[in-house]
């Protein structure tokens, strides 16, 4: 059983070494020195809890519930639970890719990534940090955050580049948060769409879709902007029932 434990552990160091890269069953079970048919039944029990994350037929990952275990600052490891599933379904029905991203200290950190191919890629430290200004995510994370840190964005960074005036500024903010969502074009080649996911009421992160401009015809617009609200609501449902079970627990036992 101890050597069962080892070889867990040792598998997970092994595919820790690149995070971002798929390993092979056969390149696992020679790094570490057992049989394949072992090595499969202990990935299996990994899988099933989590720790290691299939990709594709053959391919195999650190999973999510590795990074659980430890503490890093912008990750959060429950909304990425419940954001992946969704989210996943979402870039494969529209063909396009998708992010999950939060604002932490006025930047825009995106915790997860799913490529229009599928493939998912969990930042644990939210390193893929940049200027909320520059995305459709971070502008709607934007919008609703208070007047304060508005003010000081604007102090730091100035005016987005599209604005001329504060308050051109700010009404766009307020327009984001009566359509509760936001599409728009980076670079004339990029579309992107983006809405707000909510937790107890409050915005505490925002998905988006990106894909080529010329994907992005008016009737393939309505399809992404139906999906990604529907996709957003799907995740912040789930979110609320979370804490309502929490909730309905500790009540009980009290």
């Amino acid at each position: 059983m101890i050597k069962v434990l080892h070889k867990a552990l040792d598998i997970l160091e092994f595919v820790s070494y690149d995070k971002n890269r798929t390993y092979s069953l056969t390149e696992i079970a020679q790094e570490i020195d057992e049989k394949p048919t072992t090595c499969a039944n202990i990935i299996k029990t990994l899988l099933d809890r989590e720790y290691v994350e299939r990709v594709g037929k053959r391919g195999y990952k650190l999973g999510i519930m590795a990074f659980s275990i430890v503490n890093i600052s912008g990750y959060d490891i429950e909304l990425v639970n419940k954001a992946k599933n969704p989210l996943k379904e979402l870039s494969e029905s529209i063909n396009s890719s998708a992010v999950l991203s939060v604002l932490k200290n006025n930047r825009k950190h995106v915790l997860l990534r799913i490529e229009s191919n599928s493939i998912i890629k969990v930042n644990p430290a939210a390193m893929d940090i940049s200027d909320p200004y520059e995305t459709s995510t971070g502008l709607v994370l934007l919008a609703y955050q208070p007047d304060s840190i508005i003010d000081d964005l604007i102090e730091q960074n100035g005016l987005p580049l599209n604005f001329t005036n504060e308050e051109d500024y700010r009404n766009f903010l307020s327009s984001i948060r009566k359509e509760g969502y936001l599409s728009m074009t980076v670079k004339k080649e990029v579309a992107e769409v983006a809405t707000p996911v909510k937790s107890n009421g409050n915005v505490i992160a925002a998905i988006g879709v990106y894909m080529p401009k010329y994907k992005f015809t008016p009737e393939f617009q309505k399809k992404v902007i139906e999906s990604i609200i529907k996709t957003s609501t799907e995740i912040s449902d789930s979110l609320e029932n979370k804490y309502e079970n929490k909730l309905e627990k500790t009540t009980k036992r009290l």
